[in-house]
């Protein structure tokens, strides 16, 4: 089925889609999120219950709605496939490929699902009170699928939103209070001889669950080539809405974790010392933390010791970002 002239218009830049390198006529998949449009006169499109040992979305009208026009979208667009969908209270994820090269850009797929959606809407809120207005915000916001391994993970991701909303709602501490990992999850390796393997928590620690986590780390052996590759490669994760982990010392891999919150990224920041009880991080981090985009991640937990890290510490944080990219999903098990 062609896409109606109707879509045929210039198509403007949004500042949602920040992927300026990627081609979307290319055959590719895509984690995409809509979200609901403040103004429009309809409900959130789901509320998220717990029932039978689960948590999931119930939808409302409004969600009806949302969920007819993914349909209608399925049955009869064939270029673009909708994988998998969550509708959530005030957004929508869904998983969507190109399974050939588009003739048209990519988003007009996208805008071509939401008008069917906002008329499926229109179409019930009649039978409600009536409303003109679109059901999402213009523009989306996309993850470009880098690594066939991710798909799993995103797949992981979007079936588990209802649960990551439920809890940030009904525990908020989650975010914002110390926890404690044991040696149960950790490599002793990367510990001194007689030291128990322990770490500190500190901020978002769902940001472990995220379907792309890509380590920044400089070296002096790299060529200017490989660290440019390495920090292009790192900038597209965070233009990507991914996860930076690194513990951020040398001025390179500071420089990075700027640009990349500049960007949007999510970081996960290695550092040295936990917090004694009560105690919070200082500055920039406590606000990110706040905000649920950093998770703070101490290897002498519950100590505080204001010295210069020694570089056999930074060797040792180092390597524990290279280990949590790899496993994070052990430390939330």
């Amino acid at each position: 089925m062609d896409i109606p002239p109707d879509f045929y218009d210039e198509l403007k830049h949004n500042k949602l889609r920040r992927a300026d390198w990627h081609d979307y006529h290319s055959k590719c998949f895509y984690l995409i999120t809509l979200m609901k449009n403040p103004s429009a006169l309809i409900p959130v499109f789901s509320n998220i219950i717990a029932k039978d040992n689960a948590i999931t979305t119930d939808f409302t009208w409004s969600g009806w709605g949302i969920y007819n026009g993914i349909q209608e979208f399925k049955r009869y667009i064939r270029e673009v496939t909708i994988w998998t969908f969550v509708i959530m209270p005030d957004h929508v994820h869904l998983i969507m490929s190109a399974d050939e090269r588009l003739d048209k850009h990519f988003g007009r797929y996208v805008s071509y699902l939401k008008t069917l959606c906002t008329q499926k809407v229109q179409s019930k809120s009649r039978l409600q009170y009536y409303t003109e207005e679109a059901a999402f915000c213009p523009g989306f916001n996309d993850r470009i699928l880098l690594q066939h391994r991710q798909l799993q993970k995103w797949n992981r991701y979007i079936y588990d939103n209802p649960r990551r909303l439920w809890l940030m709602r009904s525990v908020p501490d989650f975010f914002l209070k110390a926890a404690l990992i044991d040696s149960d999850k950790l490599p002793s390796e990367l510990w001194p001889t007689g030291q128990k393997p322990m770490i500190q928590l500190y901020g978002n620690r769902l940001l472990l669950e995220y379907p792309e986590l890509c380590v920044v780390r400089f070296s002096r052996r790299f060529s200017v080539e490989t660290w440019q590759i390495k920090k292009r490669d790192a900038l597209r994760v965070a233009g990507n809405g991914g996860v930076l982990v690194s513990p951020f010392i040398h001025k390179e891999e500071k420089a990075i974790f700027e640009e990349g919150v500049r960007l949007g990224a999510r970081t996960i920041k290695v550092i040295s010392d936990g917090f004694l009880d009560r105690a919070k991080p200082q500055g920039a981090d406590f606000y990110h933390c706040a905000e649920g985009r950093m998770l703070l991640v101490a290897m002498n937990a519950g100590a505080f010791t204001p010295t210069r890290t020694s570089r056999e510490i930074c060797e040792r944080m180092n390597k524990l970002a290279v280990w949590i990219a790899e496993n994070a999903g052990r430390l939330m098990g």
